[in-house]
C-alpha cells in the first residue's frame, strides 16, 4: 500500500493550524474538508477562487445539508484562504448561512432518573450522573480524569474544554458518591472512563452516544435522546428551580450570558409553567445581597442535582437492567 505524500500546501495549512493551537479534531475536520472541496473540482485549492466556494457552498446546500453543517465547512475554507493563502477578504467574501434557532430539547427529571438508572453498565451510569450534575459537555465527560476530581473542594476540573478554556464544574456530594462507587468498581488509573479497547486512553464521543440512545431506548423515552440533552436539562432545571442565570452561566462556562439565555430560556419562554422565580428577578447591586443570593441559589443546585440519583451499589452491578442479545458491556 503507498502512502501519499502530504503536499507542501496541505504541510503549510497543518502548521498554521498547530502555530494557533487548534484541537486536534478542529485539524482533522480542516484537513478533510479541504480534501473535499478540492476533489469536488479535481484541482489543487490553491487553483480555486472564491467564485468556486460560491459554487460548492450551493452544492453543499442542494444536496440537504443542514446549514450547521455547510458552515462548518465554510469555516474551514475561510481559514484555509485567509490563513494558509494569505487572502485577508476571505471572511468577508466567504459567506456563512443563517442557522435556524429552535427550541433546546429537554428532559424532565424523571425522564433524567430512568435515563441514568437505565445505562448500559456502570460506566455510562456514572458517566450520565455527571454528565447531568455538573452539565458537562460530551468531550469534557469522556475526557475526565481521575485527578480531576477534588473533593476537598468539591469541584471537578475541566481541562482544555471548549475554546481551549479551563473551568471548574460544582461536584454534589451524591455526585462524589457516585463517582467514588465507579471508582471502586473499575479502579481507573488515568482515566475515569477508560476504553476497553485502550487502557491509557478513554471511552470515545461516539461510544458515549450509542450507550446514551441505548439507555433512551430502555428507558423508554419516545423521542430522539443525545448526551447534549442533559446538559439542556441542567440548566432549564436550575432555571426552574429559580436560580439566577447567571449563577446557570458560571456552572456552563459560558462567556456570554445570551448563550446560556438561548440554552433554557426559549425553553421556558415556550411553556410559562416552567418560568422560574428567578426569571424575574432585579439585578443586584449591593455585592453582599449578591453573595448572598449566589449562595441560596447554590444550596438549590445542590438539591435538584442530587434529586435525580439513585443509589449505587459498588458491590455489583444488579440493580442495573439486563442486557439485550447481541448488545456488548463497555
Amino acid at each position: 500500500m503507498t502512502i501519499k505524500p502530504i503536499t507542501p500546501l496541505r504541510q503549510r495549512m497543518i502548521e498554521d493550524m498547530t502555530i494557533r493551537r487548534l484541537k486536534v479534531s478542529t485539524q482533522d475536520f480542516y484537513q478533510r474538508a479541504v480534501a473535499k472541496y478540492a476533489q469536488h473540482f479535481r484541482r489543487s485549492p490553491a487553483e480555486l477562487d472564491y467564485e468556486h466556494v460560491r459554487q460548492y457552498q450551493l452544492h453543499l446546500i442542494q444536496s440537504g445539508f443542514k446549514p450547521a453543517n455547510v458552515n462548518h465547512t465554510m469555516s474551514a475554507l475561510r481559514f484555509f484562504y485567509k490563513v494558509t493563502m494569505g487572502r485577508r477578504d476571505a471572511l468577508e467574501m466567504i459567506t456563512l448561512a443563517k442557522e435556524p434557532k429552535k427550541l433546546r430539547q429537554v428532559l424532565t427529571p424523571e425522564e433524567v432518573a430512568r435515563l441514568i438508572e437505565a445505562a448500559p453498565s456502570g460506566k455510562y451510569r456514572c458517566a450520565f450522573s455527571v454528565a447531568y450534575g455538573a452539565g458537562l459537555r460530551s468531550s469534557e465527560v469522556v475526557s475526565l480524569k481521575v485527578s480531576d476530581i477534588d473533593s476537598a473542594r468539591m469541584v471537578l476540573r475541566i481541562e482544555d474544554g471548549k475554546g481551549s478554556k479551563d473551568r471548574l464544574a460544582k461536584l454534589s456530594p451524591q455526585m462524589l458518591d457516585e463517582l467514588r462507587a465507579w471508582w471502586k468498581i473499575a479502579k481507573p488509573k488515568v482515566f475515569l472512563f477508560p476504553s476497553r479497547f485502550k487502557a491509557a486512553d478513554h471511552i470515545s464521543i461516539r461510544q458515549y452516544h450509542r450507550a446514551c440512545r441505548e439507555a433512551a431506548i430502555r428507558a423508554r423515552i419516545d423521542r430522539s435522546v443525545h448526551p447534549h440533552m442533559l446538559r439542556h436539562s441542567f440548566a432549564t432545571h436550575l432555571l426552574d428551580e429559580g436560580v439566577d442565570i447567571r449563577v446557570i452561566q458560571t456552572m456552563l462556562g459560558h462567556k456570554k450570558l445570551e448563550t446560556t439565555s438561548d440554552l433554557c430560556v426559549g425553553v421556558v419562554e415556550a411553556d410559562p409553567k416552567r418560568r422560574g422565580p428567578a426569571r424575574q428577578a432585579p439585578v443586584q447591586t449591593d455585592p453582599q445581597e449578591a453573595v448572598a443570593t449566589s449562595v441560596r441559589c447554590d444550596e438549590r443546585a445542590t438539591r435538584l442535582i442530587g434529586s435525580a440519583f439513585v443509589p449505587f451499589s459498588p458491590g455489583g452491578r444488579g440493580h442495573l437492567p439486563r442486557l439485550q442479545p447481541g448488545l456488548s458491556r463497555a
